[in-house]
């Protein structure tokens, strides 16, 4: 079982967790390191910011930046509000071992 500090808190994509200390979004990989990932911000060629993003209470804002993550082989950006309005919890991931059959 991986037990990941108080300050790591799993989001809605499986496999990633938002570090609430530093801000930022990291990728648990197979091997049980966890791999940072890189911010992007607004520019003229990436299209962030161009599509407001949806909040827990229903507003609408446009993005200042966030993290590109892959969900079932789909590119989809996580904003950087969306990310700092999930709440604490327990992050505990159990981890299915192989059987010698």
């Amino acid at each position: 079982m991986i037990t990941l500090p108080k300050e790591f808190v799993a989001t809605k994509f499986p496999g990633y967790f938002f570090n609430r200390n530093d801000q930022k979004l990291y990728s648990l990989k197979i091997s049980g390191v966890l791999k940072p990932l890189k911010y992007y911000t607004p520019n003229r060629w990436n299209h962030i910011g161009r599509f407001p993003s949806k909040l827990k209470d229903g507003t609408k804002v446009y993005s200042n930046g966030g993290y590109r993550v892959s969900v079932e082989g789909r590119l989809k950006f996580y904003a950087i509000e969306q990310l700092k309005e999930i709440e604490e919890h327990d992050a505990t991931i159990p981890v299915k071992e192989k059987v010698n059959a």
